[in-house]
């Protein structure tokens, strides 16, 4: 075999060894890639994900959080380039209570009517 590959010509090898290659996979953004950004950027335990929009510009998904203190409304990712996960950002910012103050502020008023 290898005196075969040896007495061709290089250009019937290399056409030979393209066509004998599978047909070059287009990588494409997982779901995993996105519960893995959601649980290492931001405070969402991931319920749910889905998919929203999906074209050649960008692909958006939604991810419903268990925990919805800081995302009630849960989290918006946007990936600019659908075939690299890299590209992929969270649009959703976090949104923080003070309870404390919201309580203290509730006894103010209350203490202002009476």
């Amino acid at each position: 075999m290898h005196r075969l590959v040896n007495a061709l010509p290089v250009g019937t090898v290399t056409a030979v060894l393209l066509l004998a290659c599978p047909a070059t996979a287009v990588a494409a953004i997982q779901d995993y890639q996105i519960v893995r950004l959601v649980a290492m950027k931001s405070e969402c335990a991931h319920d749910q994900l889905r998919r929203e929009n999906e074209s050649d510009d960008a692909v958006v998904f939604h991810v419903s959080c268990k925990n919805t203190s800081h995302y009630p409304d849960g989290v918006r990712v946007v990936c600019d380039d659908p075939q690299y996960a890299s590209s992929c950002q969270i649009q959703t910012e976090a949104r923080e209570y003070n309870f404390l103050e919201m309580l203290q502020s509730g006894d103010k008023s209350e203490g202002a009517t009476q």
